[in-house]
């Protein structure tokens, strides 16, 4: 699992939308880029404060790790959840099978930093997110979208979560599309685009040029006590049924390029009958 620098500006900006509460589970060990000792100051820079203690005991040479990142952010109940003890976790579980009951209800935030892409039984390991949350907590999700095969078993469409998280009792659903070069993109600056309704949820919609890669960045609040069991049913289809005649004919598929400076978003046109 990673994270690297580029891909803290989105957490950083949830959590300046509404500050991450603990406990706090991430979905294996992740991997920063960043040193300890450069943390305070890049928070600093995307405008948080970090915590005074955490920064007091900060191993400035060190790699950062989740607890001394999230300590920063004022968050010092942090855990580690994965299939094998081997990087240090405290939960050892299988997220294809269901979660143990005493696990349910005990975190107020889970990130997924890169994990549900290589989960086997999506359904079964999205309903162990859900389980996990208690309610009011959040989830948090960084997975491929596009040009990431065989990277984990799914590349990620947006549709995927806003429509489960929705059909399950979730609300404060936002996500952005990551916009990164195939090359050297751990040291270049990737681009962020807001995920918009009206844009592309659509068909076929989104696609980008064999120099770009596509991730997602997702965020989602259990508003009430769900166990996440509930299938959706895709938006696009049920706007269909619907027969919401303006949204569908407004249906449209585009082009996101990753440029040094900022995204390139190209309207290809109508999406065909």
């Amino acid at each position: 699992m990673g994270l690297p620098t580029q891909a803290l500006y989105p957490i950083c900006h949830d959590h300046k939308h509404t500050a991450f509460e603990g406990p706090l589970l991430v979905l294996g060990q992740p991997h920063f880029t960043m040193r300890q000792g450069d943390a305070p100051a890049f928070l600093r820079m995307v405008g948080i404060e970090p915590d005074p203690r955490a920064e007091a005991a900060l191993e400035p040479g060190a790699d950062l790790n989740a607890r001394a990142f999230f300590g920063l952010l004022g968050i010092h109940d942090v855990e580690i959840l994965d299939v094998d003890p081997y990087q240090g976790a405290e939960i050892i579980v299988d997220l294809n099978e269901p979660i143990p009951k005493k696990y349910h209800g005990r975190f107020k935030t889970v990130l997924d930093s890169g994990t549900m892409e290589h989960v086997f039984d999506l359904r079964t390991g999205l309903s162990n997110l859900v389980k996990l949350l208690a309610v009011g907590g959040r989830v948090v999700h960084q997975n491929p979208c596009n040009n990431y095969v065989n990277h984990g078993f799914f590349q990620v469409s947006p549709t995927l979560y806003f429509d489960y998280y929705a059909a399950n009792g979730f609300d404060d659903l936002r996500a952005c599309f990551v916009v990164q070069p195939r090359s050297a993109a751990l040291t270049t600056a990737w681009n962020f685009v807001a995920y918009h309704d009206e844009l592309f949820w659509g068909l076929n919609s989104v696609m980008c040029p064999e120099s770009t890669q596509l991730g997602l960045h997702f965020h989602a609040r259990k508003k009430i006590e769900s166990k996440g069991t509930k299938a959706p049913i895709q938006h696009y289809f049920q706007r269909f049924a619907a027969k919401d005649r303006a949204w569908l004919a407004n249906q449209r598929r585009f082009v996101i390029r990753h440029t040094p400076e900022a995204p390139q978003l190209e309207d290809i046109g109508m999406l065909e009958p």
